[in-house]
This record gives C-alpha cells, structure tokens and sequence, in this order.
C-alpha cells in the first residue's frame, strides 16, 4: 500500500482508495459519488472542536447577547473582537417539518428529515467562528434572528442563497424581510434585461446553471488551499466563481457537522437523505468575505474598491467607533441613527421592538 500510495497516487490518500477501495466509502468515492476531496477533509477532521452552544437573543435593552444553552441551534467558536470584520452566509428552509410515525418525539438535530435553515459566520481570517443550524424555524424568524446573529458579529455582511430549487423559495422571504431590517447585505451586478450597457444591483445570491457548479468550485479549492493541498492550476480558474487571492490565509474549520455534509455531497447535490444546508451556507459567506478588507497586518494590504465592499467596510467601521464594545450600548436610537431607519414596526427588527 505504501507503494502504490507513494508512485501510482502522488501521495493522495483519496487517489488510492480509488484505485484500491478499503471500505465502503472509499468505495462510494472511487465512483465519484463525494466530489469534495477526502485529503482535504480528514485533514479539517483532525482540528474540529465542539465549540459552544447556545442562542442569540437579546437583553433587556434590546442588545443582541448569546445565552449558553447545551440545546440552543447556534455554536460559537469565537466571540466578536471590537475590530474583527465578518462575513455570514446562510441557506433557508421552509420550515417544515418531517415526523416519522414510528418516532414522534425524533430529535430536531436529527439528521434524516426536512432540511435545515443554517448559517456560517467567517471572519477575515477566514476562520469559522460561529454556526446556525434548525429545521423548524421559518423564513421570517430566520431574517430576524440573522439580522441579530450579523449585529453581534459587527453588523458583518450578510449573504443568502435566493432559491434552492425543487420549489423552495425561502430564501427569498428572508431577502425581503432582510432588505426591511438589515443595511449590510452582499450584492452583485448583473446586465439589466432593458438593454447591454444597463446594469443593476441585486441582493442575494442566485444558484443558476452556471453559478452554483462555479460556487461549489469555490468551496473545493478553498477546502483545499486550508488543507495546503491546493495547485497553481487551482489558485486562477475561469470554471471557479468569485476571485483569487495568494494573500488569503487559509481557511479554518471547526465543525464536525460542516465535514459531514462536505463528506456526503454529491455532483447530485446531497446524497440520499442527508442535507447540504451548511455547505451552501459555507460557499454565501466565502462569496461575501471577498468584500470584506483583509486584515491591515497582511502583507501588502490593499483595501478593496468596489462600491458594495466600501459600504461594507464603513458599516463595520461605523460600528466599532465607540469608545465602548457596541454590544454594551446598542439601543433603538442608535439603530435608527445608523442605518436610516424611522421607527416603524416594518423596518424594525422584531428584536428593537418594545
């Protein structure tokens, strides 16, 4: 085996158990049914940590607090930093959910079942520092709750799948509540249908024909970069959405949940009942990081220009301009001071609402 690992498989443990099987998910991948690369996540498997869970909510200011709960849907594995710059992306369900007859009282974590809403928080560094995930939460109590998860995380860029196909609108019910309640969501230029040279600004990703294979390409050779695994060939791709950058750190992957979705996902989509929720969510937050400054002590640092990752950066800017944390004196006023909001129920966060 050692051998064949060191001159027929270039040292990949993923290339000899395709060329020589030892179990059945070795097997499943040599057909090709994981397209995600299985170096890269035994790799991540071995820097996991459980984290903390527990809930974001709010005080009785009406400031956005996590509460720890063995229970609660979100895990934290790093608190916000006064000058840390984030970037959340998320994937919606309906939020439905599937009952088996023979197991009412089936855990909500469990994973055969409808899929989730989920959300992953990167910051700058491209670590993973928090984690959403919860089946029975709908559309529009998902728009509040990442609308305070963004506000704990320094009213961080907020990133949502429109449409995940096979009728599932949800994320467009959460766009639209977004676009009421938060400032700070990622945004891209399309031609306009009225003619060539018009362009508009749309607001959340949508999975086209094109975009998703270019998004899930993105989420590989990122997994890969983090793994030091990746090639010249991989760094510039036209196949590959979104850009490049050599001065990237790598990225950081802490949760077991995450590597199990990666590890059962399939040029199909999700293999037969298991979820993609978190892997979707993983490639929306590394689109939107690519609008978020690096951090100043990168070498050669330059901000970047375009219109949308200027207003992200002030937003962030804005928000750590306090002589104080932000958490500790975040009230209505100042909400409606930021973002140009009046007080009125339907621009305002069900959370800011006395």
């Amino acid at each position: 085996a050692r051998w064949d690992l060191a001159t027929n498989c270039g040292g990949s443990l993923t290339k000899l158990g395709q060329e020589s099987p030892a179990s059945a998910a070795e097997c499943f991948a040599s057909q090709g049914q994981t397209i995600f690369d299985q170096d890269a996540i035994r790799y991540y498997r071995g820097k996991t940590s459980s984290g903390e869970r527990g809930q974001i909510t709010v005080n009785a200011a009406r400031r956005p607090i996590f509460l720890p709960n063995d229970k609660g849907k979100l895990t934290i594995w790093r608190y916000p930093e006064r000058s840390g710059l984030y970037a959340l992306g998320a994937d919606a369900s309906l939020g439905s959910r599937e009952i088996s007859q023979r197991n009412k009282a089936r855990d909500e974590d469990e994973e055969y079942g409808s899929d989730f809403s989920a959300a992953i928080v990167l910051d700058n560094r491209r670590r993973m520092v928090a984690e959403y995930r919860n089946r029975v939460i709908d559309p529009y109590d998902f728009a509040e709750l990442l609308a305070c998860l963004g506000t704990f995380y320094n009213s961080c860029l907020i990133n949502v799948e429109g449409s995940s196909g096979n009728g599932n609108t949800a994320g467009y019910g959460v766009l639209s509540r977004l676009k009421k309640i938060y400032p700070n969501l990622w945004k891209w230029e399309r031609l306009d249908q009225l003619g060539p040279d018009d362009r508009m600004d749309t607001t959340g990703w949508e999975p086209t024909s094109k975009a998703k294979p270019k998004m899930l390409s993105l989420v590989m050779r990122e997994l890969r970069r983090g793994a030091g695994l990746i090639t010249k060939e991989e760094q510039v791709s036209d196949h590959i959405e979104g850009t490049y950058d050599k001065r990237w750190p790598p990225l950081q992957i802490y949760s077991e949940r995450l590597l199990n979705e990666l590890n059962n996902y399939t040029d199909l989509g999700a293999k037969k009942g298991r979820h993609d929720d978190l892997v979707i969510a993983l490639g929306m937050a590394l689109l939107a990081l690519e609008q978020v400054p690096l951090p100043a002590d990168i070498p050669e640092f330059t901000p970047m220009t375009s219109v949308f990752a200027q207003k992200s950066n002030a937003i962030a800017k804005d928000t750590m301009m306090a002589d104080e944390p932000w958490w500790e004196s975040y009230n209505k006023e100042i909400w409606y001071n930021r973002h140009g909001h009046t007080e009125d129920s339907g621009n305002t966060p069900g959370w800011l609402m006395s």
